[in-house]
């Protein structure tokens, strides 16, 4: 009986930990797939976050290039390849950007800037042969950004319509942080954006996304102009801002209780070309086109001009403890120098930085100094 006893208890025993495992296993399995969804939720909103961010930045650029770029907007006057734009009667069409010419260099260069400081930087755009273009009017976005404290900042960018522009950045935080210039659109692609807009369509232009920050509601079809059947308003949601000459028009969301107010972004089908051609009947020909290739036209990093694309940003003091003293410069002069002792012609006014000799004390021992009076202090 206590042999059999025992063995009931050892049975038992095993059950149970063969629960306890299960039960770990299954506690396991929960939290993984609770952080999967979580992290599936925070990249689609990322995405999302930046779609908006783009769609806002587009939208100012094109408002803006709307009031003040010289292009002319009458389409009937463009030329059939679309490639050149004439600003002036009495002036050369601009040519096309080429990006392995266009760079951005820093203006104002140091070895640390002070935080709270603002960096400065010259785009200047050129043509395929090398030749500094004389037009602006193309969207590029510009950024400050950190890796390591996952930080980044916008830059504020100044068409200045000769083919250059200036970018300003406010240094925000101390450490290393990269440049990173893009070419979104070149002004052909904007130009033929343009004309996309401003040209009533008889198929749908966008796909847009209703979204309350936690989920998809629904999907709906978007416009740039009416539709045929476009009499029954309130099956539309309207987006339009005259002031900005902006026309826009989304499908009313059908699912119950989503407004208009909840369209998150909407993605173009100018991205395919074939489906686009198919529902607008070939707005854009094949010349048109070549400007919305991504790697050439769209979407293309913009190289600096003499490699640097990375600044260091320091507390103020520390900035200030940064610079020349005076050693290499001459600026300390010779009378400021004295060292404990010294070889005939190696003095110690000869310890300077890339000087034809340097200073070697007559003693060999731990004991031999060199010193240099400041005049004035350095450190706070």
């Amino acid at each position: 009986m206590s042999t059999g006893g025992a063995q009931s208890a050892d049975m038992a025993r095993c059950r149970y930990r063969r629960w306890k495992i299960f039960s770990l296993f299954l506690t396991g399995l929960f939290v993984l797939t609770c952080y999967l969804f979580s992290a599936s939720v925070s990249s689609i909103q990322t995405q999302m976050f930046r779609m908006v961010d783009y769609r806002q930045s587009f939208s100012r650029h094109l408002t803006s290039q709307t009031n003040q770029d010289p292009i002319n907007h009458n389409h009937q006057n463009l030329p059939a390849n679309g490639r050149h734009h004439q600003t002036d009667s009495n002036q050369e069409p601009c040519q096309p950007l080429d990006t392995a010419f266009t760079t951005y260099t820093i203006l104002n260069k140091q070895v640390r800037y002070p935080l709270g400081s603002f960096l400065h930087v010259r785009l200047t755009t050129r043509n395929g042969t090398g030749s500094p273009r004389t037009c602006g009017g193309d969207f590029f976005q510009a950024k400050l950004f950190s890796p390591k404290l996952n930080a980044s900042t916008a830059g504020k960018i100044v068409d200045h319509q000769n083919g250059t522009y200036s970018v300003s950045f406010l240094l925000g935080w101390t450490g290393r942080a990269f440049l990173s210039v893009e070419l979104v659109h070149p002004r052909e692609a904007i130009q033929g954006l343009r004309k996309v807009r401003e040209t009533p369509n008889t198929g749908y232009l966008f796909n847009g996304t209703f979204y309350d920050n936690q989920e998809i509601l629904d999907e709906q079809k978007c416009y740039s102009s009416k539709e045929a059947g476009f009499d029954n308003e309130e099956e539309y949601c309207s987006y339009t801002k005259p002031e900005a000459n902006i026309s826009f028009w989304c499908r009313r969301p059908k699912r119950k209780g989503v407004s208009c107010e909840q369209l998150a972004f909407v993605i173009s089908d100018l991205a395919n070309k074939e489906k686009y051609d198919e529902a607008n009947g070939k707005l854009l020909n094949e010349d048109e086109w070549v400007y919305f290739r991504k790697g050439q036209y769209f979407q293309v990093e913009i190289a600096a001009e003499d490699g640097i694309s990375e600044v260091i940003v320091a507390q103020k003091e520390l900035v200030r403890c940064a610079e020349p003293l005076g050693m290499a410069s001459g600026s300390i002069r010779d009378g400021q120098l004295s060292a404990s002792s010294a070889v005939g012609g190696y003095e110690a006014h000869r310890a300077r930085l890339h000087g034809q000799r340097a200073w070697e004390p007559d003693s060999k021992d731990t004991s031999q100094w060199l010193q240099v009076d400041l005049k004035v202090q350095k450190v706070e």
